[in-house]
């Protein structure tokens, strides 16, 4: 027979048995193996850079070097799909080289970059 008191620690269980799991799938997840992936913009500005959920969507973090005319940034991605927007000059801009792209539900498009 199980008493009503008992159900605290069953929960606690529960919710112990779900961290762990979930702590060992992210933690499998990020050991996949990687794919160099260079993005590019061409076009004038004085910055670029790559804002997405990988950085917590900061606007100046991962940001891109001028290389042979264009701005270039390569970055090392396991396989899985990559929400990502530019940043040129401090405005938020679809990636015109993307070939998807999706609204954020917020009225902005984003960029989709899926990695096989």
């Amino acid at each position: 027979m199980i008493r009503i008191a008992r159900f605290p620690y069953l929960t606690l269980l529960l919710i112990v048995f779900f961290a762990l799991n979930t702590t060992c799938c992210v933690h499998m997840a990020s050991t996949l193996p990687a794919e160099k992936i260079l993005l590019t913009y061409t076009g004038p500005a004085t910055t670029v850079c790559v804002s997405s959920a990988l950085n917590g969507w900061a606007m100046a973090r991962d940001c891109m070097v001028r290389e042979n005319g264009r701005w270039e940034l390569r970055m090392a991605l396991p396989p899985g799909r990559f929400v990502y927007a530019l940043v040129v000059d401090g405005v938020v801009r679809p990636d015109p080289l993307a070939l998807l792209h999706e609204d954020d539900g917020f009225g902005n498009i984003n960029s989709v970059l899926v990695v096989p």
